[in-house]
C-alpha cells in the first residue's frame, strides 16, 4: 500500500485570515467536519474540526470579530510526501514550521473581566 492512497483529498480548505462567518459558509457547503486551514502558496497551517467551533457557529455577533487563525489547531509537526512518479504531482499541501501559536478565540468578555496570559 502508497502512502498516497491513505491520504484524503476532498477536505476543503480556508485561510488563516478568514473570519469564522467564512468558516460557517463552507461548513454549509461540506459534507465533511475537519477543514484544513492552508495559506497563500498553499502552505499548510492547521486544521479546524466542527467539534472545534460547534458553541461558537450560531453567534452571528462573532463572524465578522473572530479569525480562522484563533480557532485552528496549529500541527506539531509536519511532513511533506514526495512523488516520485512519472507524472510529478505536487504534494497537497507544501508544509513549514509554524513559527509561534496563534492566540486562541477565548470566548466573549464580561464588562471589567480580563483574559488569562
Amino acid at each position: 500500500m502508497q502512502i498516497e492512497e491513505l491520504l484524503e483529498r476532498d477536505i476543503v480548505s480556508i485561510a488563516p485570515e478568514a473570519t469564522l462567518g467564512d468558516l460557517v459558509e463552507a461548513i454549509k457547503a461540506s459534507k465533511r467536519n475537519l477543514f484544513a486551514v492552508v495559506a497563500e502558496g498553499r502552505v499548510f497551517n492547521g486544521l479546524i474540526t466542527l467539534d472545534d467551533v460547534r458553541e461558537i457557529m450560531f453567534r452571528q455577533d462573532l463572524y465578522d470579530t473572530i479569525q480562522v487563525r484563533q480557532l485552528m489547531k496549529v500541527p506539531a509537526a509536519t511532513a511533506q510526501i514526495k512523488r516520485h512518479d512519472a507524472i510529478g504531482d505536487e504534494p497537497p499541501f507544501p508544509t513549514r514550521p509554524i513559527p509561534s501559536r496563534p492566540t486562541p478565540y477565548q470566548g466573549p468578555r464580561s464588562a471589567g473581566q480580563s483574559r488569562p496570559r
